[in-house]
């Protein structure tokens, strides 16, 4: 019984990062026309609250839902944004360890386990089809040191921490480039 024990034990799921470099991050996301919302999550550090940017169709209108509904002139920027999401490539895998996602600064800012002061808290960027269905929940993190356009990423609810090229300005919260 232990023999078979020892040889049908489940083993850790380790990341193939050959296989994994050169696919796209967001293969699911083809469409940038299907994008009806954005929402953007990052974490301060000092008061421990979260400052939320979203921005969304709604019968046909675009508005700001974090500001009261205020209209949007939003075709532009979501074109950019849903562009800057689309066909990411996996450039490397830098870990698959959990551990390791305050160093590359790609921890959930929509973690409940935050507290002042937390550091390595990444931004959570989420667009969304007409359904609300995410066609990309990412993390993005820190640069990567040396390497004009990279950053850490990961996707929300998974481990794997990936260097990504991503123009993070493209995802701009500044609420009057939206109006």
């Amino acid at each position: 019984a232990v023999v078979i024990g020892i040889f049908s034990r489940p083993t850790s799921a380790e990341v193939d990062q050959a296989s994994l470099q050169g696919t796209n991050l967001t293969a699911t996301f083809k469409d940038p026309d299907a994008a009806r919302s954005l929402r953007i999550v990052r974490f301060d550090e000092d008061t421990a609250t979260l400052r939320e940017f979203e921005v969304a169709e709604k019968d046909g209108l675009w508005s700001i839902p974090s500001k009261d509904g205020y209209p949007a002139d939003a075709a532009k920027q979501m074109a950019e944004a849903a562009t800057s999401l689309m066909d990411r490539q996996i450039l490397d895998v830098a870990s698959n360890n959990a551990g390791d996602h305050e160093q590359y600064g790609v921890i959930d800012p929509l973690s409940p386990k935050l507290e002042p002061g937390q550091k390595g808290v990444g931004t959570r960027v989420i667009m969304s089809d007409e359904q609300s269905k995410p066609l990309a929940d990412l993390i993005l993190g820190k640069s990567v040191r040396g390497a004009e356009g990279q950053r850490y990423v990961r996707k929300a609810g998974q481990d794997v921490v990936y260097i990504i090229q991503i123009d993070p300005a493209k995802l701009s919260t500044d609420f009057e480039n939206w109006i």
